[in-house]
Parts: structure tokens; C-alpha cells; sequence
């Protein structure tokens, strides 16, 4: 459901912006146009992963997400970056966000790098830095006729690989097969989601 998808992410931005400075405020309306150029390029379906782990980074992600213009998309890639400094930038986060169009080549498909970097030597910055390491959050991604994806996490590269290699997920199995069993018509639904929640 495209359409709602772009309410829910513009009013996720208003927000935000109640809660901003004045200078915050006009770097995220600036977000709002861009938000609505990735919304026209995506197409219908996504999938994502996400977990946490021990370790650095602390978590582990990847999204496949298909796309009906894969020039648009690499395009946006590039323009989002100036967009995100600033934002951090007006929240006087010492950050740097940079986007590498082609790091590696894999079976044809080039892939790129987004990373987060940050540059403080203040106790905050430090404190993010023992969690990230010294090189930051760091996002390979990849853009092909029809589909982006992207990883995060220690073995990124490989995921990233593996999605490149294998990007049409095959049916449902263990917990994610228990979760869709256990929802009514959940062949129907728009979004279906597995999490699981531990008690220490």
C-alpha cells in the first residue's frame, strides 16, 4: 500500500518537526519531496530481516525491496546524502554520511556503500563509537532492474552478495511459517511480521 506508506513516513516527519528548532524544521521539510521521489521508484513488495547480536555493530539487518526505475534509484542515492548531513548538521550531531556508488563488482552488479561516520572525540561520540567501531555503520547495498537491497551488520558483504545471488525468497519456513499459519488469511495481508521477545 504505497499510498499509506508515504502518509505514514510524511507524518512521521511532521512529527518530528513539531519537536525541532527552527533550523531542524527546514532541513526536514526539505525531506519530505525526496521521501515522495523514493516512494515513486519503489514498486510493491519489500522483505527485511533484522536481529541483535553480540558484538559490533549490535544488530544485524537486510531489505530487498523491488523498484520500477533502477536509474532513479541509483540518482536518489546520491541525492539524499547532502540532505541527511545537514539534518544532523542542525542537530549539532558531529556525523558524516557518505555514499560510494561502486566499492566492489559482483556477477555484474556493482556494489555500492553507504556509511555512517562519527567524527566527535566528545564522551557521546565515543560512547556511539564503542558500539559502531571506528569505522562506523556501514550499509553495502545493491541496485538491479528491479530490486535494492542492502545489509548491515559484521558478514554485510556477503549478505549483500547472497541477495544478488538469490533474491527470490523461496516459501515460508520455521517461525516465519508459524507466523503466517497462525494469522487468518494472511496471504491477503499487506505487511506480516515475526518477532520474537525474550524475558531475562
Amino acid at each position: 500500500n504505497k499510498p499509506l506508506l508515504e502518509q505514514m513516513s510524511a507524518r512521521i516527519i511532521d512529527i518530528l518537526i513539531k519537536n525541532s528548532t527552527e533550523a531542524e524544521k527546514a532541513q526536514l521539510e526539505k525531506m519530505k519531496p525526496l521521501m515522495n521521489k523514493w516512494f515513486v521508484a519503489y514498486g510493491n513488495e519489500t522483505a527485511g530481516s533484522f536481529s541483535y547480536r553480540a558484538g559490533t555493530p549490535p544488530f544485524e539487518f537486510s531489505q530487498i525491496i523491488q523498484i520500477t526505475d533502477a536509474k532513479a534509484v541509483n540518482e536518489l542515492q546520491k541525492e539524499t546524502i547532502e540532505p541527511i548531513n545537514s539534518i544532523y548538521s542542525s542537530m549539532g550531531l558531529n556525523m558524516d554520511f557518505t555514499y560510494a556508488a561502486s566499492v566492489e563488482k559482483y556477477k555484474g552488479t556493482d556494489i555500492g556503500l553507504y556509511q555512517f561516520k562519527f567524527k566527535g572525540d566528545d564522551a557521546t561520540s565515543g560512547a556511539i563509537e564503542s558500539l559502531y567501531g571506528k569505522q562506523g555503520l556501514q550499509y553495502p547495498l545493491a541496485t538491479t532492474s528491479d530490486l535494492f537491497m542492502m545489509a548491515l551488520g559484521p558478514d554485510a558483504m556477503n549478505q549483500i552478495k547472497a541477495l544478488i545471488d538469490n533474491p527470490k525468497a523461496g516459501p515460508a519456513t520455521g517461525e516465519s511459517k508459524g507466523a503466517l499459519d497462525a494469522i487468518a488469511d494472511s496471504g491477503k495481508a499487506e505487511f506480516v511480521m515475526s518477532a520474537n521477545v525474550l524475558s531475562l
